[in-house]
């Protein structure tokens, strides 16, 4: 797929999460934007797309300096077709509307567990072990809303990428970014309760 197709296609994924504080796409000094306050995107483009008028008071440099150059403390290499399937299947066995999956990294593997929030506990509902490439400095506890992930999964395999870097701070609070070549991913966490910190 066309890479700019396929970020078309996220975009309009991304809108229907949340269209009332959404960052239209539009190209700053050679890169795509687009986002809302869960999910931001930056990739390399040729297209020139003209601003459209923003809901949020932000410019792109803004945006830019804010989100994309901060400063990560922590990162591991993960395989995206692994992932990316991985997360297609809890989100087709999920009845839930908001499916959120907690990652436990610990060593040189992730415990990750499906927890419908729905049912009000973060007892999980189904649970994996995924093997990294390289080991965890420090264990850290992450949750994040599965579609969201999903969709910035399936974009990653839509721009052909075989690995991914995850970023990430000791401060669970904080988002990470997935990033590729061109492209990176900023995701929003959620919180837990008994998130390590």
């Amino acid at each position: 797929m066309d890479s700019f197709k396929a970020l078309n296609a996220h975009f309009k994924k991304v809108v229907k999460t949340n269209s009332s504080q959404l960052i239209q796409m539009e190209t700053y000094q050679g890169y795509v934007y687009y986002g809302n306050p869960y999910v931001l995107v930056k990739s390399k483009t040729d297209k020139e797309i003209k601003p459209q008028e923003q809901k949020l008071n932000l410019s792109m440099d803004k945006v830019d300096s804010r989100f994309f150059h901060t400063e990560y403390d922590n990162e591991i290499v993960m395989n995206v077709k692994l992932a990316k399937n991985m997360l297609q299947v809890l989100c087709k066995a999920s009845n839930s509307v908001n499916p959120l999956m907690k990652f436990d990294f610990s060593g040189d593997e992730v415990l990750v567990d499906w927890i419908d929030k729905s049912k009000k506990t973060n007892t999980p509902l189904r649970s994996c072990k995924i093997g990294l490439s390289n080991k965890v400095n420090k264990p850290i506890v992450f949750g994040f809303n599965t579609i969201l992930l999903r969709d910035a999964f399936m974009l990653l395999s839509s721009l052909k990428a075989k690995q991914v870097t995850v970023k990430y701070t000791n401060n669970t609070l904080r988002p990470i970014m997935l990033e590729i070549d061109d492209t990176q991913i900023v995701v929003a966490p959620v919180r837990f309760e008994e998130a390590r910190v």
